[in-house]
């Protein structure tokens, strides 16, 4: 018996077709990270659920008719060093994240389910019930999945075009695959990624995510939180998913 949460399809569809007209911004996703323009801004704003805190260089951001002041950095990173990592001479102009999200029913909607970010504020409410998440830190949401037959705590984090999982679960299995990163909270350049596949069961489905190996920096964090990893893209690649004020939703996937 699966233990995920399914809306029903009726409701879905009456909340999905109101408020698509209104709060629809078209993804663009650029080496694996999400994009989109808050019509306002000169560049686009990434979509990090993995940060707690948003920001812009014009330290402000409006979305859903809504305005929001923000700082202009976090840490090390800023709108500038954004636009150098993804790349392709993309204009970034900030960062969209949970401090601000969290106040939403955000529908994640990729190129196969209709290529777009659905803001949904809280006064048409779905039911406020999530499937397997919780807020690990500073209110990002963390979501349950069994991974190679071991049930799992994972951060939701679409900040990150890279899976990683700890070692203890990487132990024992092949390296599939080698790939690159760029963790600019750890502000170091570029780092090789050693990349494992595993077996993934969520939502009543099954798929491979090549999980890499994570810098001790992140192990150390994965410890302190008591959390296994981190996923973002492989998962939204696979499903439409809602953030319900922080809390994660599986709405019927063919919508």
């Amino acid at each position: 018996m699966s233990n995920a949460f399914y809306i029903n399809s009726e409701m879905f569809d009456e909340v999905y077709l109101n408020i698509q007209c209104e709060i629809n911004y078209p993804l663009t996703i650029v080496n694996r990270h999400l994009l989109f323009s808050d019509r306002q801004s000169d560049g686009l704003i990434v979509l990090d659920t993995g940060s707690p805190y948003s920001f812009h260089r014009n330290r402000s951001i409006n979305i859903a008719g809504d305005h929001y002041a923000v700082r202009d950095n976090f840490y090390y990173l800023n709108s500038s060093k954004l636009s150098q990592i993804i790349g392709r001479n993309i204009n970034i102009a900030g960062l969209l994240g949970m401090d601000i999200i969290k106040n939403y029913q955000l529908w994640i909607n990729m190129p196969h389910f209709g290529n777009c970010l659905l803001f949904e504020k809280p006064e048409s409410s779905l039911p406020r019930i999530a499937y397997h998440s919780k807020n690990v830190y500073m209110g990002v949401p963390c979501i349950s999945m069994v991974i190679n037959g071991f049930q799992t705590q994972l951060v939701f984090d679409t900040g990150t075009p890279v899976s990683y999982l700890k070692k203890d679960f990487l132990d024992g299995t092949p390296v599939s695959s080698k790939t690159q990163d760029c963790s600019p909270l750890l502000n170091r350049g570029v780092f090789d990624v050693s990349l494992h596949t595993l077996n993934v069961s969520i939502n009543g489905g099954t798929f491979d995510v090549d999980f890499g190996e994570a810098p001790d920096e992140i192990e150390k964090d994965f410890l302190i939180h008591h959390i296994d990893g981190i996923i973002g893209y492989d998962l939204i690649d696979h499903f439409r998913i809602i953030i319900d004020r922080g809390n994660i939703l599986f709405p019927p996937q063919g919508v």
